[in-house]
């Protein structure tokens, strides 16, 4: 409230980050302004009483449970400076049926290939055009859905 600037609010859980920045992007490239704040965070507690179980149950988490990191993050999208956001590729949603809630990486997975795949086809580059790929912990399972370390 303090700064009385205009803001979009945006909530995709791990995605926030993503989309936020995806937003200031466009917004600084269209020339509606000229530098963007994109800001995300994340608390372990919220995530876990919005989307597995509720910290007071006190349930047995398996171990292949996924745990949401508590922190922040902040990007100042610009005209000027040396990092440049040359292309957005927007993901979608899949669904492969994974009903294990506690292994959030499984789910997510196919969406993050899928996005991937995606955007190589889409800029057309290939791994080798990047000096890293990120996509967070989407965890390794075996044939059975099981949590590999």
């Amino acid at each position: 409230l303090e700064l009385q600037i205009p803001m979009f609010g945006l909530y995709g859980a791990c995605s926030t980050a993503g989309e936020s920045l995806s937003l200031a992007a466009m917004t600084v490239a269209a020339g509606y302004a000229s530098h963007c704040l994109a800001v995300t965070s994340s608390h372990f507690a919220s995530a876990e009483k919005q989307f597995r179980y509720p910290l007071e149950y006190a349930s047995q988490r398996p171990l292949s449970t996924t745990w949401t990191v508590t922190g922040s993050g902040a990007f100042i999208v610009s005209t000027e400076g040396y990092v440049k956001i040359t292309g957005i590729t927007t993901g979608k949603m899949m669904d492969y049926g994974i009903k294990d809630s506690m292994n959030m990486g499984a789910a997510m997975a196919p969406a993050a290939a899928d996005t991937i795949f995606q955007h190589f086809k889409d800029f057309d580059r290939t791994p080798n055009d990047y000096d890293l790929i990120v996509t967070g912990d989407l965890g390794v399972v075996d044939e059975n859905w099981s949590l590999i370390y």
